[in-house]
């Protein structure tokens, strides 16, 4: 095995994940394969036996793993353009997660083949084009199938381009400490912000707006990025608190400066207000237009028990979490957080069935699916995010933004194998 620890001039050591937290991914691993294979399996027997509610707790269910996926990227970039030190934290998982963008795409490809489940039936907008109405036939020229999957496939690739290069210069930079690549990161990644921005909006129009083609609503990509980037601050908060929250290195980390924890608390909290103030301003702009044909999407999530599920969505993933954060105490310790942030995860998941699911089923159901699928991708998600960590540095060592924050000295905390 190759050297763990590797002494910087500065005093400083380059620790290995792989042996710093080793067993802990490797339980992490065995974990989420048993739980991807078992999800995958009551997929697959979902989708011979009923698979119009298959495809509906499918797309919810990619909607989630794909925001952590992007959502990484996302913060991955907002992390070199900022330089905070929360990003100090943060940044091996993220770039664990942006490499699992292929298992993002392959996710996706079910999905095509869902298309006339989703997308079809009467009210849909993949139907010959003798058999749309005006409105319908206005909107073809962007909404037809061949259109609909280069699309995608032009999301993806850009994606995958974007997270090719922030590992890449990363990586470089790990090996020699080079101003120039860390200056490379910064600028592409402010230029590479934008592009996510635009493509993850139209590929939120795409997979989510366009399952209820009449309705249509400005904030809905805003809406969704908000969303990916809450789930994405939960996810990791669980992950590192699972993985290293016990090791000497998270320990003497927080001890020595506890305001990077404090910061990702303040992020969780902005974010948990972004939600709310987005969804409640696309709810007010209808609210006051009050025209008939425009409020079918609110209707469909009103009426039939899901009005229920509105309020708890106003309750739980806004008001609990708003109150919870306000305290410093909550913010400092990362253990406190990532309890915290289980319950914002299963609300993110609530949130996106509550987007996704009423359109076809007008009456509140939970179906066994909609729990299977989250798992069973879940499980896949893991498992390769684990792998990707492994044998990677825990940090970063020559960021200059970073390196006078580096406070540990940490012999004795990893062995060489």
């Amino acid at each position: 095995m190759a050297d763990t620890l590797n002494t910087q001039q500065d005093g400083t050591q380059n620790i290995n994940l792989s042996d710093l937290v080793g067993p802990q991914l490797d339980r992490l691993q065995k974990v989420a394969l048993v739980a991807g294979v078992a999800g995958v399996a009551a997929m697959a027997l979902g989708a011979v036996l009923d698979p119009a509610d298959f495809f509906i707790s499918y797309l919810f269910a990619f909607m989630f793993w794909l925001g952590v996926t992007t959502g990484s990227l996302g913060w991955l970039m907002i992390g070199h353009v900022t330089g905070g030190g929360w990003a100090f934290i943060l940044r091996r998982p993220l770039e664990a997660a942006t490499r699992n963008l292929p298992i993002a795409f392959a996710m996706f490809v079910p999905i095509l083949f869902g298309m006339g489940a989703l997308y079809g039936g009467h009210h849909g907008w993949n139907r010959p084009y003798e058999e749309l109405d005006t409105i319908l036939r206005h909107k073809n020229a962007y909404l037809n199938v061949p259109f609909f999957i280069a699309r995608a496939v032009f999301y993806f690739l850009v994606w995958g381009a974007l997270a090719f290069f922030m590992n890449k210069w990363s990586r470089i930079h790990d090996e020699r400490d080079d101003p120039a690549v860390a200056v490379r990161l910064n600028n592409w990644s402010a230029g590479g912000l934008l592009i996510f921005v635009l493509t993850m909006t139209f590929a939120a129009f795409d997979w989510m707006m366009s399952l209820e083609p009449h309705w249509f609503s400005s904030l809905f990509g805003v809406i969704i990025i908000v969303g990916q980037g809450l789930s994405t601050l939960a996810l990791m908060t669980i992950l590192i608190a699972r993985l290293a929250g016990h090791t000497p290195f998270l320990q003497s980390l927080q001890e020595a400066n506890p305001r990077y924890f404090r910061d990702l608390g303040n992020l969780t909290l902005a974010f948990t207000l972004l939600w709310a103030y987005t969804n409640f301003s696309q709810y007010m702009i209808y609210w006051s237009g009050n025209i008939a044909e425009e409020v079918e999407w609110f209707v469909h999530r009103a009426r039939g028990g899901w009005g229920l599920v509105s309020m708890f969505l106003i309750v739980a993933h806004f008001a609990l979490p708003f109150l919870f954060l306000l305290s410093s105490t909550m913010k400092v310790k990362i253990n406190n957080l990532a309890r915290l942030a289980v319950f914002i995860l299963f609300m993110r998941f609530v949130d996106l069935w509550w987007y996704v699911v009423p359109t076809f089923r007008h009456e509140l159901t939970l179906h066994w699916l909609d729990i299977a699928c989250p798992i069973g991708l879940g499980g896949i998600w893991l498992w390769a995010w684990a792998h990707q960590l492994k044998g990677k540095l825990a940090v970063p060592v020559h960021d200059p933004r970073l390196r006078d924050s580096w406070p540990l000295k940490l012999e004795g905390v990893a062995h060489h194998g």
